[in-house]
C-alpha cells in the first residue's frame, strides 16, 4: 500500500528540488563573508522531509528520487548555453552536499525501517 504514495512523493520531491534550485544561490554578507542561506535552506528542506519519512522506504525513495532528478537535471546545458547550477564553489558545493544528503537520509530511513521490522518480529 505504501508504494501508492511513492508517485505523489516523487512529484513533491521534484517540486522541492525545483525550489532548492531557485534559492540555492541567495546569500547575505555577514562581517565581510557570504552566508549562503539559500543553499542551507535548500538542503534543510529535504533533510527535514527525509527524516519525517524515515522508516517509510518506498515513499522516501520516491521523494528523494524526484528531488535528485531535478537537481541533477540542472546540470544539463540549456538551449542558450546557460546552466541552472553554476560551476563555481557554491554550485559544486551544493551538488556535493546534495548527493551526500541523499545518502545519509536514505541510510537513516532504511535503518529505521529495519529497526521497526526487527522490533515487530520479536
Amino acid at each position: 500500500m505504501r508504494w501508492l504514495w511513492a508517485l505523489p512523493a516523487f512529484l513533491f520531491g521534484g517540486g522541492v528540488g525545483l525550489s532548492a534550485l531557485a534559492v540555492h544561490r541567495h546569500a547575505i554578507w555577514v562581517a565581510g563573508w557570504p552566508l549562503p542561506w539559500g543553499a542551507l535552506l535548500a538542503l534543510a528542506a529535504p533533510t527535514a522531509v527525509g527524516l519525517w519519512l524515515r522508516g517509510q522506504v518506498p515513499v522516501l525513495l520516491g521523494f528523494l528520487l524526484g528531488w535528485l532528478l531535478v537537481v541533477l537535471g540542472a546540470l544539463a546545458e540549456g538551449p542558450g548555453g546557460d546552466f541552472l547550477l553554476v560551476s563555481d564553489v557554491l554550485g559544486w558545493g551544493f551538488l556535493g552536499a546534495s548527493v551526500l544528503l541523499i545518502g545519509v537520509v536514505l541510510a537513516v530511513g532504511v535503518a529505521a525501517h529495519r529497526g521497526a521490522a526487527e522490533a515487530g518480529g520479536r
